[in-house]
């Protein structure tokens, strides 16, 4: 046995307070309990009043748990996630990011306000937030969706949606009731809040007169190669003859 590991028993023994010659004795005992020091072979870890104590030696940080809960610390592999008292936080580690943006774009991820979107190398991300369903636009065209206002319509690469194209317009029902378009194949006949509507066509000129007034019409025609007829009510009619 060394004199040096003589003497530090010796000490042990009777607890004393204070260490002699630090080239003697580099660790001592207090009254408080042991002292943690840093010798050649590295940092030691010992628990004092306050609860245990982390200490860095030559392999990196150590992890310990305190009062507060668990702690982290960075070492040479990288930062790693853990929770304190406001919660679970975010690092960015070897094996990729954790709800952040990194150099291939950003993430979506959960927050306490809910889902939040982001846009990446694919294009924008759609998601619901407090407020409703939200549409994003993409390389593919634009996304029909419903707002607080009411449904949306876009055009996509399907086509046109309630609205007019180079081929003509569309007939479609919006909130007055039907709307008619007159397109390049002729006019439309539809149903508006005063009734029906009519719209002519090509008709036969063999058609005689008493037929249409048996169906409380008159066919005025007119000149041409392909005469078109006008329709007005049989009253009328008689009204114009009785004032001939």
């Amino acid at each position: 046995m060394t004199l040096h590991s003589i003497i530090q028993k010796t000490l042990y023994t009777f607890h004393q307070v204070e260490c002699e010659d630090d080239w003697i004795l580099p660790q001592c005992t207090d009254s408080s309990g042991p002292v943690q020091y840093t010798d050649s072979s590295g940092p030691v870890q010992y628990t004092d009043s306050s609860g245990p104590v982390q200490y860095t030696d030559s392999s990196g940080p150590v992890q310990y748990t305190d009062s507060s809960g668990s702690v982290q610390y960075t070492d040479s592999s990288g930062p790693v996630k853990y929770t304190d008292s406001s919660g679970p936080v975010k690092y960015t580690d070897s094996s990729g990011p954790v709800q952040y943006t990194d150099s291939s774009g950003p993430v979506q991820y959960t927050d306490s306000s809910g889902p939040v979107p982001y846009t990446d190398s694919s294009g924008p991300v759609q998601y619901t937030d407090s407020s409703g369903l939200f549409q994003y636009t993409d390389s593919s065209g634009p996304v029909q969706y419903t707002d607080s206002s009411g449904p949306v319509q876009y055009t996509d690469s399907s086509g046109p949606v309630k609205y007019t194209d180079s081929s003509g317009p569309v007939q479609y029902t919006d909130s007055s009731g039907p709307v008619q378009y007159t397109d390049s194949s002729g006019p439309v006949q539809y149903t508006d809040s005063s009734g029906s509507v009519q719209y002519t066509e090509h008709f036969d000129t063999s058609h005689d007169l008493a037929r249409h007034k048996q169906k409380n019409w008159l066919v005025l025609e007119e000149g041409g190669a392909s005469p078109r007829g006008i329709h007005l009510q049989f009253s009328e009619i008689a009204s114009a003859e009785s004032h001939a």
